[in-house]
């Protein structure tokens, strides 16, 4: 699977020139639901047909916590977020899935685990600055941490995998103020390919914030409600050899609380 590190050293390298100017900082922890949609597919060979993931018994999850730090420059403007997911449940295969010696076959009843982490990092410039409108285009990273689990209700047969990958994206802020309310939203996203694996990623991240402190106020004190979208298609061969097709479609509210400077 594609790991190119370009877009994660890009943004660690320029972070040091805003240095000298006095940032402002946000930390927002959250906590939230993802309803999960898509398909999976592995095979020791090549996968020729998915696996809807409400077939194969995935839940919503419903306990999703994560936390999103801002450090503002005026430009540019720093972001970093990290959340989980768990997905589980019981459901029937709709197509063959093989690893190795280890083949399940379609129409079993099975057991299916899927474990999620994402972190992301973008940092954006400025095209538009202002308090009505701030609008700021970039560049950044977003890493996902992928664990399945399939286990055959009749054989106790497992088949599993996990795959830690790096995508490069292309980041988009805006964000408005209308008095003690503030609306943002960050996106990104982008189309790769390397050395044959594919990946598509889009991740889109809206948050309404009112603040309960004042503009005087050297502390930021603020209440977040938001909607977190989230869409992937990866295709890869696992470190086992194994062809992997994963499309994983992701949303849900949020709510959190914003503390800064």
């Amino acid at each position: 699977m594609p790991r190119p590190p370009r877009a994660l050293c890009l943004v660690l390298a320029i972070l040091p020139l805003a240095a000298c100017a006095a940032p402002s900082f946000r930390a927002t922890p959250r906590y939230g639901t993802l309803a999960i949609d898509g398909e999976f597919g592995i095979s020791s060979g090549s996968v020729t047909a998915g696996n809807d993931l409400q077939e194969l018994g995935l839940e919503d999850d419903d306990g999703v916590f994560g936390a999103r730090v801002e450090i503002d420059w005026g430009s540019p403007n720093f972001s970093f977020a990290l959340s989980g997911s768990d997905h589980g449940g019981d459901g029937t295969l709709e197509a063959e899935i093989s690893q190795g010696g280890t083949t399940i076959p379609a129409g079993e009843a099975v057991h299916s685990d899927f474990e999620l982490g994402l972190g992301e990092a973008a940092l954006t410039f400025d095209l538009v600055p202002g308090d009505l409108v701030d609008l700021g285009i970039g560049v950044g990273v977003l890493g996902i941490d992928l664990e399945w689990a399939i286990t055959s209700q009749s054989t106790g047969d497992t088949i599993d995998t996990d795959e830690f990958v790096f995508v490069p994206v292309l980041a988009l802020r805006g964000a408005t103020q209308l008095g003690p309310v503030e609306l943002s939203l960050l996106a990104s996203g982008l189309d790769v390919e390397v050395d044959g694996d594919e990946a598509s990623v889009y991740d889109l991240d809206f948050q309404a914030l009112w603040r309960f402190t004042s503009d005087e106020n050297a502390l930021i004190g603020a209440l977040v409600a938001g909607w977190r979208y989230l869409d992937f298609d990866l295709d890869y061969e696992s470190d086992d050899d194994d062809e992997v097709d994963a499309e994983v479609s992701l949303n849900g509210p949020y709510l959190g609380l914003t503390l800064g400077f």
